[in-house]
């Protein structure tokens, strides 16, 4: 979900160039909050055990996390 956000967040706000650091947070600020205001939501097409057993089955526990 993260990576949606960060991706919106490029293409509505960071789609040109913000040359002064105090600039981009101020316009960062403004996008965040628009987002709230509105009440943005992402939908998840899975549930949180269902995205667990896929993330699992994508990156299996390392050796480290297994008891010895």
């Amino acid at each position: 979900m993260v990576e949606i956000e960060i991706g919106v967040l490029q293409s509505q706000c960071l789609d040109r160039r913000i040359g002064c650091r105090d600039r981009l947070i101020t316009e960062i600020a403004a996008w965040k909050q628009l987002r709230h205001a509105i009440g943005t939501r992402i939908n998840s097409i899975f549930s949180t055990e269902t995205a667990r057993r896929e993330l699992d089955k994508a990156q299996p526990a390392s050796t480290f996390d297994k008891p010895s």
